[in-house]
Parts: structure tokens; C-alpha cells; sequence
């Protein structure tokens, strides 16, 4: 079996670079051809995807964080080959979901062993995404976090430190939703539609989302004050704003988000487009490595 390794060197501020060398040694012993590409950029990322694909290899395996994962999705969809995760990021949610741990040590293990199963994802026009989309108060956190990748500590904190600084200037914002027949007019805070569970870094949004189940999930925050935002962090993380008053839950395999004011969509902590967007759910569209 042959594979390819593909590199994000800026993912996790570097962290996916400075492991990449000891990833390719943890998994030469289990292909019989194993290749590293180091991406220049996130074009680049879809164009090494997309020569492993092209050149007959099996597994293309990401070595990065969400975005990373984000850019292989396209060239691997509809073809035979295989996606493996090593969760070298910053936020990693795309494994979190699928039960890939952090270590990547323990990671590579998984890899080899080569269980593969069968993955949703969500689309957005010629867009694919692994995890959560959102608008509102999430894609401004996105938008400063991903502006302060360089400057601040990784990981979930870094997500953390920019809800914190975006609250400061937060208005809700009215929008139209279309959930499959269903029409929802409200005022929100943000709309989250995923694949997975998590959104950065480790916050359960969307607590009964499954990635094989053949559905969208979907919470809508609607109005809430700065104070009682902050209250209801700790519980997000956790999964408990499903009895939050705020909150609402749906399932749909197609999810429209109109607004007067053009919105920026997010999903897998990458830039996608504005509103109006329609996202549809995708299943078992990728064979992915997984537990």
C-alpha cells in the first residue's frame, strides 16, 4: 500500500513542521511506499492532495490541524483513496470528532492499523467541510483568532482569547433560516450547522451530532447579553447548553441562512463565503482512517 503525507509546516504554529520528520518515521514501517509533501499554503495543500490522488496513492494523510484537513477533502472525494489525520493544529476537531487522539504517536498508530470508515460531510456550492460551519459571533472568533495565530498561544485559549475580545463589540443579528420545510426568523447570536460535534478547539456545540448519521445538526443561540455569554461558555465546552433557553436544536439534510446584511460563513475554522449560503449534508461521502 502507498501513501502520502501531506504537511501543513505553519499548522499548530508550527507544530505539524517541527514533527513532521518523526510522523513519516512512525509510518514508513506500515506502507510499502510512503511520500512527504510540505505544503506551501492552503492552495497548495489541495494541489498535493490532488497529485497523490492522480499518482494511484492509497492514503493521503494529513498532517495539520482542521484547515489542513478542510483543503484535502475536494480532491480526495470520489476517489479510491483513503484520508488519515495526524492532529498537529490548533483546534483538531475534525479528529476530535472521529475519536483520533492528539498524540500523535498514538495517531500514526491508528493510521496504520488502516480501519477505515464512512464519513459525512456538509457542502457549501463547490465546498466541502468536515466538522462545523457557523455565522455570527463564531466566525468573528474565527476571523480574529485565525489573524492572531502567530501572536497567540494554540490550542482551544486561543479561541478563548478572542470570543473574550470579540464580546466587547458583539451585536446579535437578524436572519432568516431555512431547515429543510422549516422557517425560522430570529435574532442571533450565531447559527452553527455541522458534521461533527466540536467547534474550537474542543467546544461540544452541536452535543448529539454523529459524523456518520446522514443528518445536519444545527443550534441557533439566540439574543443573549454579554454576561449571561459568558456564564454560558464553561457549559458549551461541555455540551450543556442543549437545556439552555437560548438555545435551539435541529436535524435537517439541508440548511438555508439568509440575512439583509451579508454574514461571513466559517467551517473548519476556514473562510468559505457570505450569506446567503445552503449547506447539505453529504453522506458517507469520504472513507477516512479512524478508531
Amino acid at each position: 500500500m502507498r501513501a502520502c503525507l501531506v504537511v501543513n509546516p505553519q499548522a499548530g504554529r508550527g507544530r505539524a513542521g517541527r514533527f513532521a520528520a518523526r510522523v513519516w518515521a512512525l509510518l514508513r514501517g506500515a506502507f510499502r511506499d510512503l511520500e512527504m509533501a510540505v505544503s506551501r499554503g492552503a492552495r497548495h495543500l489541495t494541489e498535493l492532495a490532488s497529485e497523490a490522488v492522480s499518482a494511484g496513492y492509497d492514503v493521503v494523510v494529513g498532517c495539520g490541524g482542521d484547515g489542513t484537513v478542510h483543503h484535502l477533502l475536494a480532491p480526495i472525494l470520489g476517489s479510491s483513496a483513503r484520508l488519515g489525520i495526524i492532529p498537529l493544529g490548533s483546534g483538531n476537531d475534525v479528529a476530535r470528532s472521529l475519536g483520533i487522539p492528539r498524540d500523535y504517536a498514538a495517531a500514526c498508530e491508528i493510521v496504520a492499523r488502516g480501519k477505515i470508515r464512512r464519513f459525512d460531510l456538509a457542502r457549501v456550492g463547490d465546498r466541502f467541510f468536515a466538522s462545523v460551519a457557523g455565522v455570527g459571533l463564531s466566525a468573528d472568533v474565527n476571523h480574529v483568532a485565525n489573524a492572531r495565530a502567530t501572536a497567540w498561544p494554540g490550542g482551544r485559549w486561543r479561541y478563548v482569547r478572542a470570543l473574550l475580545e470579540v464580546m466587547r463589540s458583539y451585536a446579535p443579528r437578524p436572519l432568516r433560516l431555512l431547515v429543510d420545510e422549516r422557517e425560522l426568523e430570529r435574532e442571533v447570536v450565531l447559527v452553527a450547522v455541522g458534521n461533527g460535534a466540536f467547534f474550537g478547539g474542543g467546544f461540544r456545540i452541536l452535543p448529539d451530532a454523529q459524523v456518520d448519521d446522514g443528518w445536519l445538526d444545527v443550534c441557533v443561540v439566540n439574543r443573549l447579553g454579554r454576561f449571561q455569554m459568558l456564564r454560558a461558555i464553561p457549559s458549551v465546552y461541555r455540551g450543556g447548553h442543549r437545556h439552555h433557553p437560548a438555545a435551539e436544536f435541529y436535524r435537517a439534510r439541508c440548511i438555508r441562512i439568509l440575512s439583509a446584511e451579508p454574514l461571513t460563513l466559517f467551517a473548519d475554522g476556514e473562510y468559505v463565503q457570505e450569506t446567503p449560503v445552503t449547506i447539505e449534508i453529504v453522506p458517507r461521502a469520504l472513507r477516512v482512517i479512524a478508531p
